[in-house]
């Protein structure tokens, strides 16, 4: 038998692994994987194995239509195929499609020096705008699909990086010869940068059943996934011998929580934990109250950030009104406040106010104003604090930034300060160590999980 020797070999393309949605005209990452293919059969193996809906799907753009399957899996199981199964590159596109594909040196199309470093320096890949995208493509075989390659997808800042780290560090230890089993992970992160807080989804990967002890001492050999199959030495993965039974594994309910892309989500782990008689019912409850907290957070900051209120808040801004002519010119070409007549457009609602107070008389600054409610009302929280138990200044800060999720009073809005300040008044605001009511006897056949008829939250 002979082969092509000039020819890569590899297995085919089933279908795709995204974790990404539109709203609208807007992507969003979720905490699911969602699986996409053009066969049928695929998507719907994959929706029995992980949960979901089988659907008809057309990407963005003028692919072909396809069939979908969000699921309601946030880890897989899946085999890093032997080779180098990632593909990472500056990439920029355009309806036309790829016009530049480099790998931070040379640009590949046109075999020209990278143009993005010759422009803006060595840290071209900081900047936001005007830039190639880094682009990081990696292949798996799913452990519980028919034999075959899912690509995964990312333009992730940080999934470049560290995706490329745990394949050099898996090929370093285990050799590029051999599939490697791995477990793919979708993460939730939080970044803070010039006072600005962003949430934003990483794929990660790591290698199953290899600890990190055993990467460092170079006991992570194939043998350590596999043992040799008698077939020149190479490595299998071998399935567990047929008497081995696995421990049963209990959910881990508050981690399962803490990644709940949805308050119903959340509500449902809950009360599966309540129905399971999970030990741990405080934690959970505590785990889905702040869980919930988090995603109204997030909910209000995505609203914030809409097209109309950026105009909105683009008007409330304007100092003159030429400032505000101008401003409404640039909303109109954008798509908006194009009626001036509709009194049920926010937009145009907030331009004419605007209006209003401008020829009106001079108002005092509006942001002086709040500052000054806010303090008062701060120094009213700490003149009646003494009278709910709190001693120490600090205390009641740290009181105050617990109830607003990381708020300190020197951030917090006026409507912030009055209701905590209510909360105060009522006594639900409580100083370190104040007694606890007492707890009620529960019922002798009351579950260890969470004991309320309704979720708390």
């Amino acid at each position: 038998m002979a082969r092509l020797l000039n020819r890569q070999r590899r297995l085919a393309e089933h279908g795709r692994l995204r974790f990404g949605v539109y709203t609208g005209s807007r992507p969003k990452a979720i905490l699911t994987w969602i699986v996409t293919s053009h066969n049928e059969d695929h998507v719907r193996a994959a929706a029995q194995m992980w949960g979901g809906e089988v659907e008809r799907w057309k990407p963005q753009g003028n692919g072909a239509e396809q069939w979908r399957a969000i699921t309601e899996a946030n880890s897989i199981d899946a085999v890093l195929p032997p080779g180098d199964p990632l593909n990472e590159a500056y990439e920029m596109w355009s309806r036309g499609g790829c016009q530049r594909r480099c790998d931070g040196v040379t640009e590949k199309l046109s075999g020209s020096p990278c143009l993005c470093r010759a422009e803006f320096g060595e840290q071209y890949y900081e900047q936001d705008e005007d830039v190639c995208a880094e682009r990081s493509r990696l292949n798996l075989i799913l452990w519980d699909m028919p034999v075959g390659v899912w690509r995964m997808e990312t333009g992730s800042y940080w999934a470049t990086d560290e995706l490329a780290a745990m394949v050099d560090l898996i090929r370093y230890a285990m050799g590029d010869q051999v599939p490697v089993p791995v477990r793919i992970h979708l993460e939730q992160r939080t970044r803070i940068k010039a006072g600005q807080t962003t949430h934003f989804v990483v794929p990660v990967m790591y290698p199953r059943g290899v600890t990190t002890g055993q990467v460092l001492t170079g006991a992570a050999t194939p043998a350590a996934i596999g043992a040799g199959n008698g077939n020149g030495g190479r490595a299998a993965i071998e399935a567990p011998a047929p008497t081995e039974q696995p421990a049963p594994l209990r959910t881990d309910f508050v981690a399962a929580i803490r990644q709940a892309p949805t308050r119903e989500k959340v509500v449902e782990l809950w009360e599966q934990a309540k129905n399971d008689g999970a030990p741990n019912g405080p934690e959970i409850e505590a785990a889905a109250k702040a869980r919930v907290a988090e995603l109204h957070t997030q909910q209000k900051e995505s609203d914030d950030a809409t097209p109309a209120a950026t105009w909105i808040k683009a008007a409330l801004a304007c100092r003159t009104l030429d400032d505000l002519t101008a401003a409404l010119a640039r909303a109109q070409y954008a798509g908006f406040a194009t009626d001036l007549t509709n009194e049920d457009d926010e937009v145009v609602a907030a331009f004419k106010g605007r209006r209003a107070s401008l020829e009106g008389p001079p108002q005092p600054d509006p942001g002086a104003h709040l500052a000054e409610d806010a303090a008062a009302l701060w120094q009213q929280i700490v003149a009646e604090a003494g009278a709910a138990g709190f001693d120490r200044t600090p205390d009641l800060e740290a009181a105050f930034a617990r109830r607003w999720q990381g708020d300190t009073p020197a951030q917090a809005s006026p409507s912030q300060m009055k209701a905590f300040l209510d909360e105060l008044r009522s006594g639900r605001i409580k100083p370190p160590g104040a007694a606890k009511p007492e707890k009620q006897p529960e019922p002798a056949a009351a579950s260890a999980g969470p004991v309320l008829d309704k979720p708390p939250f």
